[in-house]
């Protein structure tokens, strides 16, 4: 048995054309476009922030703005804010 049956066995098993590989990556695509929600697009409303004290007040007015809660934890301190 030739050290290199499986190699050649495995790059004859099939040729890929250009044509062919547009096609498949076309209908993977087209697959992948219908199966996507038309739901709009949310993000989490709570934020981890890991830094010094009265760094956070800079964020206050824009959290406050769109309903962001933040769970902060001081540099320096053992002690979380909620």
């Amino acid at each position: 048995m030739n050290s290199t049956d499986g190699v050649l066995r495995l790059r004859t098993f099939g040729r890929v054309t250009r044509r062919g590989f547009l096609q498949g990556a076309a209908a993977v695509g087209g697959l992948a476009m219908a199966g996507l929600p038309a739901g709009r697009a949310s993000a989490a409303t709570s934020v981890r922030f890991v830094g010094f004290q009265e760094y956070d007040t800079a964020l206050a007015d824009y959290m406050k703005a769109h309903d962001i809660t933040m769970d902060a934890t001081y540099i320096g301190t053992a002690r979380k804010s909620g």
